[in-house]
């Protein structure tokens, strides 16, 4: 008898798809704001470039974490609260007047 295709492998595939479509969705559309985000809080490119790898590190050191904490309660309810909290982050974005402002919202609130 030939072994089943365990299940748990084809949500692995959808996960790792859904997050790399994910990902380049929203390291695009950010690319399209980069010259006017640089010049209305007053940074170089490489700075603002910059933001992106701390995103990156950050993501990366969360995601134990995150894990652990689908693990023990679900992803129902975390999926709900990250969801209101990137939703605050996106309107206090569009109130920032400096660039530590926007650091920090992007950082705290949207992707960490």
């Amino acid at each position: 008898m030939k072994p089943r295709f365990f299940y748990g492998w084809y949500i692995v595939a959808v996960g790792f798809l859904a997050n790399v479509a994910a990902a380049f969705s929203l390291a695009s559309t950010l690319s399209v704001f980069l010259k006017p985000l640089t010049e209305d809080l007053g940074v170089s490119r490489g700075v603002f470039s910059l933001l992106r790898s701390g995103e990156g590190l950050i993501a990366a050191s969360m995601a134990p974490v995150i894990g652990s904490l689908v693990d023990r309660h679900g992803a129902r309810w975390l999926m709900a609260l990250g969801a209101v909290v990137v939703g605050t982050g996106y309107v206090l974005l569009s109130q920032v007047q400096a660039f530590w402002q926007f650091l920090l919202v992007r950082w705290g609130l949207v992707r960490g």
